[in-house]
């Protein structure tokens, strides 16, 4: 017989002016892990792990700036604000100990995409032009 988990508690968290939507599921007296989705997609990539994993972990899936059902951050996006908001955000709820977990970044993209590459370096073949260059 399959054992059925409970689907994920959805609620809100204010920070800032902003709330934050996100999924929670597993006893709360277990060890946290706040999980983190890439760009675009939203908390509802866990939900399959978050029902595999409940009975081990509070897991606590957060719906990123603007993303799924949280408001956008208000004025520019900085690094530095993502990492606030995240503190923030992760301080809803006084955790003892808590364990990030995000999916890695994707691999470096070929250089016939490095015009929509959101990493701003040169390709392989740019670097070894502008070398050329410099020999003349």
């Amino acid at each position: 017989m399959i054992e059925r988990r409970p689907a994920p508690r959805r609620g809100y968290v204010r920070v800032g002016e902003s709330q934050v939507h996100y999924r929670r599921a597993g006893p709360a007296d277990s060890p946290a892990l706040i999980l983190l989705h890439q760009a675009p997609s939203t908390s509802a990539m866990y939900l399959p792990l978050m029902r595999q994993l409940a009975g081990r972990f509070d897991l606590i899936a957060l719906d990123t700036p603007g993303l799924g059902m949280s408001d956008p951050l208000p004025g520019t996006f900085s690094v530095a604000a993502a990492a606030e908001w995240l503190a923030r955000a992760m301080s809803f709820d006084p955790l003892d100990e808590v364990f990030p977990v995000a999916p890695p970044p994707p691999p470096r993209l070929p250089p016939r995409l490095a015009a929509v590459d959101m990493v701003d370096e040169p390709s392989e073949e740019e670097e070894r032009e502008e070398g050329e260059e410099e020999e003349e």
